[in-house]
């Protein structure tokens, strides 16, 4: 079976809020109707994930 990953903003942005984040923090597409910003919780963690899925590729082929 073929899987194929692709990253979008949310893989390393979450939902900006203008009452939660500091007065010129950087909004991704500040035109959407649903503005993000950087998070770099959501950055660090895809970095994991090749491990992961390789991982479980190999857990199935035992």
């Amino acid at each position: 079976m073929a899987v194929r990953v692709t990253f979008s903003y949310h893989c390393f942005s979450r939902k900006y809020s203008a009452e939660k984040h500091p007065a010129g923090e950087p909004i991704i597409d500040p035109t959407s109707q649903r503005p993000r910003t950087f998070c770099p919780i959501r950055y660090r963690l895809p970095k994991q994930l090749p491990a992961l899925i390789l991982g479980l590729i190999h857990r199935s082929a035992k």
